[in-house]
Parts: C-alpha cells; structure tokens; sequence
C-alpha cells in the first residue's frame, strides 16, 4: 500500500509542477527619469517612463520573487516599453502632454525660445517640442541649434544655471533617497518644484507648488511590479 500512495504522491506532485509550468504570470515594472528646463516665463518637465514586462511561468515567477531578495539579482525583461510625459509649467498651472514610443536620449536642451529632445526609439537627431508635441526640425532651427552648440550656448554639463536665459537640472526618480527641491521664478512668482524618489516607498512624485496654493501634483508613478492580465501585457507592449 506504501508504494502506492508513492506513485499517487509522484503523479500529483508532477501534475502541479506541469500546471506551474505551463500557466502563465505577466508582470510589469515601471521607472522613470526626468529633467527640467525652465526661464524666466515658463519651465518644461520632462519625465521619460519605462515599462519592463515579464512573461513567466509560475515555477519561474516564484524562482523571480527569490531572486528579487537579492541585489540586481532580477531577470532581464522579456519587453520594453518607453513613453515621455511633457509638463508646461506656467506661472498658473500645468499643462500635461503625452507621446508614446519616445525614449529620451541626451538630456533635453534649450535654444533661443525652443526645447529639443532626442528620440532612441525613433530617427536619430533632436526634435523640436512645438507646444503639443515633438516635431522635426527646420533648416533654420538646426542651424540654430549647431550655433548655439559650437558657441558653447548648449552646456555639456547636466545641471546648468541661466545659460542663454535657461537652466537645466537632472531629476532622479529611481534610485535617490534624497528628494529634490528646485526653486524658480516664473513671470514674477516664485514656484517650487518637488521631485520625490521612488527608491524608499515606490511612489515616485513630482510637486508644483505656487504662492498661497497647495502642491499640484504633475506627475506621479508606481515604481513597483505589478502583476497584469495577458490582455493588458499585450496593450502596453503588443502582440510580437
């Protein structure tokens, strides 16, 4: 009878290992990165969020949560997935735009009255932000543009200060435990901008505060895994 209930115990223990192979766990993991330009009439944040996807068996899944214990000890996504949220800043409010499949490459940089920004995920070179979108630009814009590098308009450096009448400053929203406080004046107001990591609680936060208002929140983000449904996997990052 021993042996029995041996080979019953062995054909439901593979019948559970088989299920935990074969059944499927879709998991999603967000961060971003940011910078911000300002003048002295209005400021532009602009926040590149990347989406990892994992597409695991349970018996993988379950191999993933120990291997996350340790540090850098997670697989390699199966997806990617990047879009850029751009915030106009004004002295009264914040206006928010969202273009998909726009990986950020160099930091976004000033020209004259014109803000660019490189695309990885798309054709090379900087494009323009023309209010409500990223456009190519003119002839003209681009020999503006290679003017303003060669006479040393366009710093090289990440953090700049009143450079052509702009500054610039890198925004950590992974891996800072410190938040980031940056004061500016915009058309006679004095405003605060906060940028909170995700790296302690994973909410990740960006705060506009002006004179006698509360903080209006631009922009906010779980940083955290998440677990989907297979139709929302294939949403965010497609069927191929």
């Amino acid at each position: 009878m021993v042996w029995k209930k041996m080979i019953i115990l062995v054909i439901v223990l593979a019948i559970i290992v088989s299920a935990l192979a074969l059944l499927r766990v879709y998991r999603v993991r967000e961060g971003a990165v940011g910078a911000i330009l300002w003048n002295s009439h209005e400021a532009y944040l602009f926040v590149d969020t990347f989406q990892y996807g994992y597409n695991l068996s349970y018996l993988g899944y379950l191999g993933e949560v120990f291997k996350e214990i340790f540090p850098f000890g997670a697989t390699s996504p199966e997806k990617k997935h990047f879009r850029m949220m751009v915030v106009h800043i004004s002295a009264e409010a914040n206006d928010r735009f969202f273009v998909d499949n726009f990986h950020v490459g160099s930091p976004p940089f000033a020209a004259g009255q014109n803000v660019y920004a490189a695309n990885l995920s798309a054709e090379p070179g900087p494009l323009k932000w023309s209010g409500t979108h990223f456009e190519p630009m003119t002839s003209e814009e681009q020999s503006q543009v290679r003017d303003a590098r060669n006479s040393g308009g366009i710093p090289a450096s990440p953090s700049y200060d009143n450079i052509g009448g702009w500054s610039r400053r890198m925004l950590d929203l992974v891996s800072s435990e410190n938040d980031t406080k940056i004061t500016m004046e915009i058309d006679g107001k004095q405003l605060a901008v906060l940028a909170h990591s995700g790296e302690r609680d994973h909410e990740a936060y960006i705060d506009v505060t002006r004179p006698g208002r509360p903080p209006d929140r631009a922009w906010q983000l779980n940083e955290g895994f998440q677990r989907v449904n297979k139709a929302t996997y294939k949403q965010i990052f497609g069927d191929n």
